[in-house]
Formats: structure tokens, sequence, C-alpha cells
């Protein structure tokens, strides 16, 4: 019988600290909406040997969870084709000293089109 263990190298709390919209659909009150629900909300990384787990809570409860593939030893990614028929990409850069992540910056793109980019620092 073969067995799978997956093993956590580490998981970390980050509050996040800035969001930014640039070719966004989305209205000046939406928005200052998403900043509301967004800015000063928790997330959790657990780092796997060629995954990261990120968990989100926005200050309203509602949870997010993603599991993003290894591109590098700072960078992972998430792909999506929708069902709308557009393809939604989400690139995490982790900022660390030697093995210790200090924050990390996810960028959001549609369609190839940077829409946002939202950053996470140490709690």
């Amino acid at each position: 019988m073969i067995s799978l263990v997956c093993m956590i190298v580490q998981a970390q709390t980050f509050v996040c600290s800035d969001l930014n919209f640039y070719s966004s659909d989305l209205s000046q009150k939406e928005i200052q909406d998403e900043k509301k629900r967004t800015l000063g909300s928790k997330a959790v990384l657990s780092v796997y040997d060629k995954y990261l787990k990120f968990v989100s809570t926005n200050n309203n409860g509602k949870s997010e969870s993603y599991v993003l593939d290894k591109t590098n030893d700072s960078e992972y990614r998430y792909n999506e084709k929708t069902s709308y028929g557009y393809t939604y990409k989400m690139i995490i850069k982790l900022q660390k000293i030697v093995n210790y992540i200090k924050g990390f910056t996810i960028d959001v793109y549609k369609d190839n089109r940077l829409q946002g980019s939202v950053t996470y620092k140490r709690d």
C-alpha cells in the first residue's frame, strides 16, 4: 500500500495592508466597498514542497481558499478558465529573507490584463 504524506513546511498569518485596482470594471463605490472588506483582513499561507495554500478571511467573515503551483522559489501561480469565457490568473510573490516570509503580493489578472494587486504583511 502506498501512503501519501504531505508535510507543511510553514504556516504563517498575515494582514492586508494595501489594495490597488488597475484596469478594473468596478465602479468607485464598488472599489471603496472592496477596500472596506479587504484592508486589515487576515490570510494564512501554508507552504508545501511544490504548492502554496492561501486562505483569506475578509472583514465580513467570508473565507476564500486557493492552492497555487510553485513556479520558482518565491512565486506561486493559479490559473482558471471561467464559464464566462475569460482566463483568471493569480500570482503570489513572496518577500522572503532566507526562509522567513516578511510579506507577499497577489497580482490578479483577467485575460492577461492586470486587474489589481493586494499586499499582505506579517501579522
